[in-house]
């Protein structure tokens, strides 16, 4: 997960998701993740956490998610013992938390 991003009175949180257990130098538990990155709300005053979107657009294994301190974008690099991995930037809405490529 990265750090979140502020908007209001609530923040938004990336959670990464491993989606090719293949590719990775250790074998993670449970089951891979259909989709890569899910965007959840958090309220900061009762700390509920509210799924808001899941990106549609693939990206294998993505391992550190970092917002950008002033702008309204998230980087995250993938991890593949098989492949070049790679960072790949995000512009975040903060009113739906829908992550596009950039």
């Amino acid at each position: 997960a990265s750090a979140p991003l502020q908007h209001n009175q609530q923040q938004l949180i990336v959670v990464s998701c491993y989606t090719r257990f293949d590719n990775l130098a250790h074998g993670p538990r449970g089951t891979q993740a259909k989709r890569s990155l899910y965007t959840f709300k958090l309220d900061t005053k009762d700390g509920q956490m509210v799924l808001m979107s899941v990106t549609k657009d693939e990206v294998m294994n993505p391992a550190f998610s970092r917002f950008h301190p002033r702008k309204n974008l998230l980087y995250t690099c993938t991890e593949s013992v098989h492949e070049n991995g790679e960072i790949v930037t995000w512009k975040v809405c903060p009113t739906t938390g829908r992550l596009h490529k950039v």
